[in-house]
């Protein structure tokens, strides 16, 4: 490194101008790059294609279609109310002479009245009354009000479902529904919403800006954070330099996420948190080491303090990087994705704090006190304190673990998105009105299969009737709204008793084959009848495919409440328990229940699963990366205790105080042991330096301390600082990610700095002394400085410690 900073080129350019030119010339790639980030929450696409429910799900789409349905009704609507159809036509558009839809929604597909809807079950002889009572919970309320009006929503809308909800706000505002009285529903609405209050928490342009708390929190926490900086690292130019070099590499690794993964999903979007805080933790190092090396008048005090930074520097990163690449085997993308992406935003963030912040300092040096202080007197002080008490920080400390670990069998995940938004929110009262007065927002989808045998046993219209049967049964489940089956289109029609005439016997069979063609050729069919074409293989412990093709497959679709607290694992079991009752009796019939709720549950269950697991392995991983740079299985394991004390505090805490852990909030546990392994190594390796010196475990940890101590603080302060300014965000997902992150980084704040120096003044400390090789006695006040090769960095460490502290070694 020394000798890259001194290389002139043939103008007698130093090598800084080309290292920061090639910075400059970055830039613009970068913000290129970061203008594709877009947010993209669509959990359905998360499983890999194997799962078995994700297999199921795609198959039944490819049978009954993908439909992405919005609800829309307001207060006092009824199926009479002349705005619904006002509504209906101003979607539908106007169709001109050449047959060209002119004026309507781009976004939608099909539109659905209830006066449609009565209209077709009316077609079919179902009188009005019973027509009515088989759409109340799906688009007509209990009463006959509100109503409904469905829109099926086409791949434009797919593609932006922001515009398309607003789209079909404005339009419903347009027909004379008043604002206040509208309410929309479904996926893309609670989709949008999300979206929307996310970008909400970076720049509300309907709040004001005197209120900047509200208008803007993500502005609030960079604010906050960039005063915490100047304030601790007391210069405009310095904290200029760190911050420029944080940003630099965290938005670079952003970048690359739209050409590679595409968008950024609630896992991925902790990734520049994790970034930031390690790459600002290595150049707040940086930092503090070229003023110590000012200070104790180094004659090139770059090469000194980036000699010093350099080796642990190297090992946090990489220790981390290599934890957060395990995480590259997990089968969930969002999971895969933060791993690989984070992976490598720790392999930027080191030449831009190893490289290109000390170029910076050698263009444009910051100025330092020449005539140092008693350095690090606090410092030192806190050392001999906690050398002197070690045994009780030691036991307070695996007390307050052991409590972490003890309040983490009241861990309970929350798999709800809905539960991310403050009360108040809009999309909240919407979905409050619509299944308290209407209907259930989330679909639940069983799909019940007649092989061969079944359909070679009965005529379609008993089918239809068992269909009807299952139908019947599942509307009466308390947490189901409404469902329908194709048996809704059609009267009830009983077989006739085994001793009925024959010509009774004879219409019947002739009024089952009018009905089945009827229906088969119907435009109702079609989405809730269709023939097997392909298999989605067997499901659960059946060794025999599912369905196979040929066989008849019937749709039951029902609406559930997303706002209740069922339990959606409890009631898609009940569903199926239900089914499976209807066909217990009827030969070659099965059924399978699927859609968005069960992949929801599936798909977020498996992404927590996966954090769970991916956190265990990354631990592993790093653990053993710290055996072998400590080379003792023993020091790696005590080592690794700071590492775990954040995330089995703040867990237990929140799960004793019986707050749910969601997607977001679980994936802050892998930014806290990264965080924590990076004060780890800095802080063994300056211990390691020292001890080398054979001075007592006491003077060695109060050194080390004071050497690192106060870039741990800093760093702690200016990221944790910032990080509570989120609290302000309406967005609890947003507002919690804030709290839980300044929350993780306090303790792991306090474990480095008191559990840490502890363990190093006891068993840890005796490990890695036994295993120092001791240097003389009496080193000389300037030792020569060995040539910077990777290998020899600790040796280079070693002597710069030993430069530079000699006058505190003699307090």
């Amino acid at each position: 490194m020394k000798r890259l900073l001194e290389k002139r080129d043939a103008w007698g350019n130093p090598a800084a101008v080309w290292i920061l030119a090639g910075v400059a010339f970055l830039v613009p790639f970068v913000g290129y790059g970061l203008t594709f980030v877009r947010l993209e929450n669509n959990v359905e696409n998360w499983l890999p294609a194997d799962d078995p429910l994700a297999r199921t799900y795609a198959w039944y789409h490819e049978h009954f279609g993908a439909e992405d349905k919005v609800l829309i009704s307001w207060k006092g609507s009824s199926p009479t109310d002349p705005r619904v159809e006002r509504l209906a036509a101003a979607i539908r558009g106007e169709t001109d002479s050449l047959g060209i839809v002119r004026n309507g929604s781009k976004y939608a597909a099909s539109v659905l009245t209830p006066g449609d809807a009565i209209a077709a079950l009316e077609k079919y002889d179902v009188s009005k009354a019973e027509a009515l009572r088989r759409l109340t919970g799906l688009i007509i309320g209990p009463g006959g009000s509100p109503a409904a009006v469905v829109v099926t929503l086409n791949e434009a809308a797919e593609a932006d479902r922001s515009a398309a909800v607003e789209d079909l706000r404005t339009r419903a505002i347009d027909a004379g529904v008043p604002e206040n009285d509208l309410a929309l529903g479904g996926s893309a609405v609670g989709g949008s919403a999300l979206n929307n209050e996310m970008k909400k928490a970076a720049w509300n342009s309907d709040v004001s800006l005197l209120a900047i708390h509200r208008r803007s929190p993500v502005l609030l926490s960079a604010i906050a954070s960039i005063a915490f900086a100047f304030v601790l690292l007391r210069g405009v130019r310095v904290t200029i330099y760190v911050l420029s070099a944080t940003l630099f590499a965290t938005f670079a690794a952003v970048a690359i996420v739209p050409p590679i993964a595409g968008g950024m999903n609630m896992v991925l979007v902790v990734m520049p948190t994790l970034l930031m805080v390690l790459t600002l933790s290595s150049a707040i190092h940086v930092v503090n080491y070229y003023r110590h090396a000012v200070q104790a008048g180094k004659p090139d005090p770059i090469a000194a303090a980036v000699q010093v930074a350099w080796w642990p520097c190297i090992l946090a990163g990489l220790t981390t990087a290599i934890g957060l690449a395990s995480l590259a085997g997990s089968p969930l993308s969002p999971v895969r994705d933060f791993g690989i992406f984070s992976a490598i935003g720790c392999l930027i963030a080191l030449p831009v704090a190893l490289i290109a912040l000390p170029a910076a300092l050698q263009l444009w040096p910051v100025s330092v006190s020449a005539a140092p202080p008693s350095r690090g007197t606090a410092w030192r002080r806190l050392g001999g304190i906690i050398v002197r008490r070690r045994r009780t920080v030691v036991v307070t400390g695996l007390l307050v673990f052991a409590a972490g670990i003890y309040g983490l069998k009241f861990f309970k995940t929350e798999t709800k998105a809905i539960r991310y938004f403050p009360p108040d929110a809009r999309v909240v009262r919407d979905y409050m009105f619509l299944e308290e007065n209407l209907s259930g927002i989330v679909p639940l989808e069983t799909v019940i299969v007649f092989g061969k045998k079944a359909r070679e046993s009965s005529t379609f219209v008993e089918r239809l009737e068992v269909v009807r049967e299952a139908t019947e049964s599942i509307r009466k489940h308390p947490e189901i709204s409404g469902a329908l089956s194709l048996a809704d289109f059609q009267p009830v029609t009983l077989r006739p008793a085994a001793d009925a005439s024959f010509a009774a016997k004879a219409g019947y069979f002739r009024r089952s084959g009018i009905v089945e063609k009827r229906m088969k050729g119907g435009e109702s069919a079609r989405s809730f009848l269709a023939n097997c074409e392909s298999t989605p293989g067997s499901l659960g412990s059946a060794k025999q495919p599912f369905a196979m093709p040929g066989d008849e497959l019937w749709r039951i679709t029902a609406h559930a409440a997303i706002m209740s607290d069922a339990d959606y694992t409890g009631l898609t079991g009940q569903i199926s328990g239900i089914v499976e009752s209807v066909l217990a009796e009827r030969a070659d019939s099965r059924h399978a229940v699927t859609g968005a709720i069960p992949l929801l549950l599936r798909t977020q269950e498996a992404v927590l699963d996966s954090l769970v697991m991916s956190f265990g392995m990354a631990f592993v991983m790093i653990a053993a990366v710290m055996m072998f740079l400590l080379r003792s299985v023993r020091a790696g394991l005590i080592a690794m205790l700071p590492n775990l004390l954040p995330v089995a505090v703040v867990f237990g805490g929140i799960s004793w105080a019986g707050i749910t852990v969601d997607i977001g909030t679980m994936i802050t546990a892998s930014v806290a042991l990264g965080v924590a392994v990076d004060g780890t190594l800095h802080l063994c390796e300056t211990f390691k330096s020292y001890s080398g010196r054979r001075m007592s475990r006491r003077r060695a940890v109060s050194l080390s301390l004071a050497s690192c101590g106060p870039a741990l603080w800093q760093t702690a302060m200016v990221v944790g600082g910032g990080l509570m300014m989120l609290a302000w965000a309406d967005l609890l997902l947003v507002q919690r990610f804030g709290w839980l992150m300044a929350s993780l980084v306090g303790t792991a704040l306090v474990a480095d700095l008191l559990l840490l120096p502890a363990l190093l003044a006891g068993p840890l400390g005796r490990l890695l002394m036994k295993r120092k090789t001791a240097l003389p006695s009496a080193p000389s006040a300037n030792p020569p400085v060995p040539r910077p090769h990777a290998w020899n960095q600790r040796r280079l460490a070693t002597a710069y410690h030993r430069a530079y502290d000699d006058e505190e070694l003699s307090q």
